[in-house]
Order: C-alpha cells, then structure tokens, then sequence
C-alpha cells in the first residue's frame, strides 16, 4: 500500500509527495540549514578577530603618530665672530698686513656659510672705536646681531673696519653673554680671532667657564694670528695656530667643521 502525504506549502492540486520524497527533501533542507549556519558563525568569527586587531593596533599607531609629533627639531647653530681690529693688525704680515688677510679670508669664509642651514651669525668687534694711546678697556661692540640672511652686512662692516684700539678679550667674552637672544633649542658658538693676548688686566679663562657654566655657549675656538699663543689660550677653548695665510685658511675651515 502506498501512503501519501501532503505537506503545508505543496501544491496539492498538482503535485503529491511520497514519504520518501518528503523526507528526501527534509534532510536536503535540514543540510542547507546547518550548512548556512557554519557559514555564518565562520563568517562571524572572522570579522571578531578582526576588530580585536584593530583595537589592539590603535595604542600602537597612536604611539607612533606620537613620536613622529614629538620628535625634536634640528636645533638652530648660532656663531658668534669675535673679531680683533686693535692696533696690532695694522701689522705686516705674509704678503700684506694682517687685517687685510684677515678681511680677504673672513669674506670667503662668510660667502660659504651663506649655503648652511639651519644657521645664523653674528660679529663682534673689539679695538676698533677708540684710538690707542690710551687703551680703553671697554672697546667692544656687538656690530651685526643674529637674525637671517645678515652675511652681506657682516662682510660689509668687516670691510669697512680699522684698527685702532687695544685688546679687551676678557671684557668682550663678558659682554657676548647679552649677544645670544633666548632659544629653546640652539646651539651657540664663540669663535675669538686675534692677534695678541689680554691687555686690560682681564682674565679670558674666567670669561669663558662663565659662559660655559651658565650654558650660554660652547667651548670657544680660538685662532691665533701670526704668533703661538696657545698657552696663554688653552685653558680658554680650543686653540688653533695661525702661523701662516695658508694655515689660517685652513683653521678657519677646520674651526667651522667642528663647530657645525
């Protein structure tokens, strides 16, 4: 015997399903279902582990985004020229008399410094307002101050310079304390150019742990025109002889290398 069965949703006007049919179908249906099913917690487990990635990732990419904000901006060089115009470079010397070689290499120097970044300069000058005799102990002065793009005023007014006065190193040290403005993050350099020792009764090794001490400039550089005076410089900074235009040529290259 044959039994039929009829199931919700058939057409019965049309169409009769055997047990078997039916329960063919069922199983098929009940596969497809659990089959949809593994698909979708699959598909869910996925997604899962991929927002935990990406919550774990978030400190990390914030760290980074930090540290690229955070980091330190190359710091802005500062040289200060400490240039002697006494009496004493009217002096011959070489092939000419010092301060026309010391004008003809400061020019060269300043017109490749012209390239630099991230750098400014500055020229002090001492021995060159006061007539000696007498000396005057005071004769210093802060001539172009920092600021950009100042190297043709600085050539201008090594140019137009005249030796006059006495030799006040100590007092002008001193003095170039006022010389560098405020900054955060600069490096400020002393380079001392000279042909003579003290001559006021100061004390340049004083001068120059004081402004050492107080952070306001490194170790200065000093180059020694014509004579050694290493030995009266030494305990004052870093020391360079100018025996020859040649060799003052060379420390002035050295001198910048060191300091940049």
């Amino acid at each position: 015997m044959e039994l039929f069965f009829y199931s919700s949703g058939l057409n019965l006007s049309t169409k009769k399903h055997t047990f078997a049919n039916i329960y063919s179908t069922d199983r098929v249906n009940k596969r497809s279902v659990f089959i949809y099913q593994t698909s979708n917690r699959t598909e869910m487990a996925v997604k899962l582990k991929v927002i935990f990635i990406f919550f774990l990732l978030i400190p990390l990419m914030a760290g980074a985004q930090g540290g690229v904000k955070n980091e330190k901006a190359e710091p802005l060089n500062r040289i200060l020229f400490v240039f002697d115009a006494s009496q004493s470079m009217y002096g011959r010397w070489q092939s000419d008399v010092k301060m026309n070689i010391a004008k003809k290499l400061m020019v060269g120097l300043l017109d490749s410094l012209a390239t630099f970044k991230n750098l400014e300069i500055a020229l002090r000058v001492y021995g060159h307002q006061k007539t000696y005799p007498p000396p005057d102990c005071y004769d210093t002065k802060l001539e172009v101050p920092f600021s950009p793009g100042n190297i043709s005023r600085i050539k201008n007014k090594i140019m137009s310079l005249t030796p006059r006065g006495t030799t006040p190193i100590a007092y002008s040290l001193e003095q170039a304390v006022h010389d560098f403005p405020p900054c955060e993050n600069c490096r400020n350099i002393i380079i001392l150019i000279t042909d003579g020792i003290e001559e006021c009764g100061g004390d340049p090794c004083q001068s120059s742990a004081e402004l050492q001490k107080h952070g306001i400039a490194m170790k200065p550089f000093i180059i020694g025109i014509g004579r050694d005076f290493k030995e009266a410089f030494d305990c004052v900074g870093t020391y360079f002889d100018a025996s020859s235009e040649t060799a003052f040529q060379k420390a002035l290259s050295t001198v910048i290398s060191q300091a940049l």
